[in-house]
């Protein structure tokens, strides 16, 4: 029992030791807190002023980089305006040159196009009077192609004629002789008369002196003649051949020869002589007959070609009449066609003038309607050139207003809108952060902690070992209600100090707003 009192006693001296410790540790700690409790208060005070302070030098700062970017915008927009500006008066200089070089393009068109119509009014007046020259040519023309067609025809009517009356002629004009001649000319040397050369004054008293001879065909050997004469036996031409007997002369010395009055050819001497060595010439028919009665073997020839013989007398023989109209009728054919053809000389003059002057006239006529055509091209062109520059024109001068509005615009904007924003508010100073007071409070802080776990720990071996003693157990709940009760008030003074701080918070936020705005 004593041993049990003795233990009993032994733990109620310790326990009382632990409740004098507890004491102690719980008023240190109450002190703490409440040391702590003051602390936090004037920290919060601090802290409180500091994010105020923070706060206004934040929105010092917001407000001078709000002026800041709103003079930069300013400043962007202003050097942006003034380029727009240049850029727009540059354009509003091009536009007007341009539009003064449109204008005095349709200027110069239109004087150009009054040009043109002036020019196409002149070849109009020019082309009236060659038109109708053009008009009385071709009809000249058509009378005189009609009429050198009429005289064409004409020439060829006479031509004709002229054609028959030659081919009369030329047969009433040859011989019998001659045809053969022509037609067998091959051995024989040529036609008697042909071969004698007489005087003209003598040809008559030739002709009537050979007589039948005189259209005869001469051969130099009788084997040609009677060859020829065996190809056509028929015609009735005379076939002479020059004789090898000699020349004879004549015998009257005292008359007038007529061989020796003509000079034949060498070939037909002998052939000549024999048929002239008798045959003399006499002033007229009576002569003749005097003298034939005088020289009976002799023959006497008037100039008019009458032949007096012994035994016969041959007056002159006349013309043939038949050839003599011919030749009459192709005098008048030739007349006629002279005329004619100077006729067709003199209209193929006049058509080649008429064609030359018609050729002109068309010529000068084209070239005006060319001029024309190529002046009214060149008006359809310029009017179609005008019509676009003019609308181009109207077009630059829209442009023009616009750009001259959008210039006295960006003028405007910049002259009035553009001014100076409010000068930057001053910066408050930097707060000072209560780096003393944090360190403090979190110095009381800790040094709470370690008595909390002190006091925690000494009630715990206070109620393990007054687990037993109910005087303990009740003075230990009545202790942890007061703990309770001012962890309560604590908990409420918390809470009123937040509020506070919330409504300054509040306050501080509507004092920023305000300044912003």
């Amino acid at each position: 029992m004593r041993e049990r009192l003795a233990a009993t006693a032994g733990r109620s001296g310790r326990l009382f030791a632990l409740q004098d410790e507890l004491g102690r540790t719980e008023a240190a700690l109450s002190s703490v807190m409440a040391t702590m409790r003051q602390q936090e208060a004037q920290l919060e005070a601090a802290e409180r002023d500091f994010s105020s302070g923070e706060a206004a030098r934040r929105d010092a700062e917001e407000e001078r980089r709000r002026i800041a970017e709103i003079r930069a915008a300013n400043k962007a927009e202003s050097d942006a305006l003034r380029r727009t500006l240049v850029a727009h008066e540059t354009e509003q200089a091009r536009l007007e040159a341009t539009l003064r070089d449109l204008r005095m393009r349709v200027g110069g068109i239109g004087t150009r196009s009054a040009e043109l119509e002036t020019e196409v009014e002149r070849l109009d007046a020019f082309e009236t009077p060659l038109a109708a020259e053009q008009d009385a040519l071709t009809r000249e023309l058509a009378h005189v192609s009609e009429r050198l067609a009429d005289l064409e025809g004409e020439e060829k009517g006479i031509l004709a004629r002229q054609e028959v009356v030659e081919a009369r002629r030329a047969e009433l004009s040859e011989s019998a002789g001659a045809s053969f001649l022509r037609r067998r000319g091959g051995r024989a040397i040529g036609l008697l008369r042909d071969l004698i050369a007489v005087p003209p004054e003598l040809s008559a008293s030739l002709r009537a002196a050979l007589g039948p001879f005189h259209d005869a065909v001469v051969y130099l050997t009788r084997e040609d003649a009677l060859g020829d004469a065996t190809a056509e036996p028929r015609g009735g031409v005379t076939l002479a051949v020059e004789g090898d007997s000699g020349e004879p002369a004549p015998s009257l010395d005292t008359e007038r020869s007529l061989l020796r009055a003509v000079r034949p050819d060498r070939r037909v001497r002998g052939l000549a002589a024999a048929l002239l060595s008798e045959i003399y010439l006499a002033n007229s028919l009576a002569d003749a007959e005097a003298k034939s009665r005088a020289h009976p073997p002799a023959q006497f020839v008037t100039p008019d070609g009458a032949l007096v013989g012994a035994s016969f007398l041959r007056t002159a023989a006349d013309p043939d009449r038949r050839l003599d109209e011919v030749r009459r009728l192709s005098a008048a054919v030739d007349r006629d066609l002279a005329a004619l053809r100077r006729g067709l000389r003199e209209g193929r003059a006049r058509l080649a003038e008429l064609t030359e002057r018609h050729a002109d006239v068309t010529q000068r006529l084209e070239e005006a309607d060319g001029s024309i055509t190529i002046a009214a091209e060149e008006m359809a062109r310029l009017q179609a050139e005008r019509a676009m520059l003019s609308r181009e024109a109207e077009i630059v001068s829209e442009r023009l207003s616009a750009v001259e509005a959008a210039t006295a615009a960006a003028r405007q904007r910049l002259n009035s809108e553009l001014g100076d924003v409010a000068e930057l508010p001053p910066l408050p100073a930097a707060p000072e952060a209560p780096i003393a007071l944090r360190v403090e409070v979190e110095a009381l802080r800790r040094e709470r902690s370690r008595l909390e776990a002190g006091v925690e720990a000494a009630r715990g071996q206070v109620q393990s070992m007054a687990a037993d003693d109910p005087i303990a157990l009740r003075q230990a709940l009545h202790d942890s209600e007061a703990e309770r009760s001012r962890e309560e008030q604590e908990i409420a003074r918390a809470e009123e100090t937040l509020a506070r701080a919330r409504s300054s918070y509040g306050a501080a936020t509507d004092r920023a707003r305000a300044v912003r705005s």
